[in-house]
């Protein structure tokens, strides 16, 4: 089950989603299985290299020989087996043109514990390059495993008088079938953005073989990746932007985001990097942290049909009876959600607790 709303200005309109076949004369359907939080499950295998955390809709995956990263993502009732063609990298280049990734220390130090129903796992390791020569940076990222995404921190600690030409906290390569994209650009309106084109998403399609579908000096707020009606992934930065735009120069717009396809392997190349001049290096602070997320759909393996559509009126303070309540809960209907936020009639009827949305 799942249910939405849709506010206008004259009425509040309520979406139900079930996810239960009903009609009228049929026999009320089954209690619905609740998608309520639930415990991920750990499974560690030394002997694989892996560490494996699940719950009944994904499964993500860390390579314990690669750095600790995550190289596996996948969905219970999707159809990849691996939403990643490459795991979630860390790296960096000097200003002698060096490349070192985290998934070059074969050896990380990776520990996991439980929090309530959440998983806290725990990698630290080294940047090294392609030949195992190390960098002298390390880094140690926290995944903070939650229902429905992973809360991910990432602290870098480089050595004194370390220069570079690029900073990369995050990229990948995904499936190519993920080509369906939206993103929030991370535009203001100092940068000429129209007010309030924060919160509107661009969207589009990476075509294989094309130029990419992102290129720029700025970090998206959020990023989302589909196979459209089937499966995805979303990627978004933490409420401290200054992380990701202030922390290395003081000036916002110094980085470079792409979204691009691939060939070898094929798939589509994503890469944040909050600094990247290929010609003239910066230096480093000995400490830079970085907070972002992943989310994960959390799909049940039906489609949601029927859908049972209501809208009532304010009706004079009479929202919604009783006896309606019941009928819905009766029907499978878990959650009602209703959106008022103006005294449009200037009756004094609306919610008054000054959250958005109500």
């Amino acid at each position: 089950m799942c249910l939405r709303i849709v506010e206008s200005m004259k009425r509040v309109a309520i979406l139900l989603l079930l996810s239960v076949r009903f009609s009228a004369g049929a026999e009320p359907p089954r209690s619905l299985p609740s998608t309520w939080p639930q415990a991920y499950s750990v499974q560690r295998n030394n002997g694989d290299g892996t560490l494996a955390l699940s719950v009944p809709y994904y499964t993500i995956q860390h390579d314990l020989r690669k750095g600790g990263a995550i190289s596996s993502i996948r969905l219970t009732h999707g159809r990849a087996s691996n939403l990643l063609v490459q795991p979630v990298e860390t790296r960096v280049e000097d200003a002698a043109g060096n490349f070192y990734s985290d998934l070059a220390d074969r050896a990380p130090r990776v520990t996991a514990r439980k929090d309530g129903l959440n998983e806290i796992v725990t990698v630290e390791s080294e940047l090294r390059d392609a030949r195992n020569n190390p960098s002298g940076v390390r880094v140690k990222t926290i995944y903070a495993y939650r229902w429905g995404y992973v809360k991910i921190h990432k602290e870098l600690a480089f050595g004194r008088n370390f220069r570079a030409l690029d900073i990369c906290p995050v990229s990948t390569v995904l499936a190519p079938a993920l080509s369906s994209f939206g993103y929030r650009d991370g535009l203001t309106e100092e940068d000429g953005a129209p007010a309030f084109s924060f919160g509107s998403c661009h969207w589009g399609r990476v075509s294989a073989g094309g130029s990419p579908a992102i290129d720029t000096p700025h970090i998206p707020h959020y990023l989302m990746l589909a196979d459209p009606g089937v499966e995805g992934l979303e990627w978004f930065v933490s409420s401290d932007l200054a992380q990701w735009e202030l922390q290395l120069t003081g000036n916002r717009g110094q980085g470079k985001t792409i979204l691009q396809p691939v060939t070898n392997p094929p798939g589509i190349r994503f890469s944040v990097s909050p600094f990247a001049d290929a010609h003239s290096g910066i230096a480093v602070p000995r400490l830079l942290t970085f907070d972002f997320y992943i989310g994960l759909p959390l799909l049940e393996g039906h489609a949601f049909k029927p859908w049972f559509h209501a809208s009532f009126n304010r009706n004079h303070g009479q929202w919604v009876s009783s006896e309606q309540i019941r009928h819905w809960a009766d029907s499978g209907v878990q959650t009602v959600h209703c959106h008022n936020d103006g005294d449009y009639y200037g009756d004094g009827l609306f919610w008054r607790d000054g959250s958005y949305p109500p």
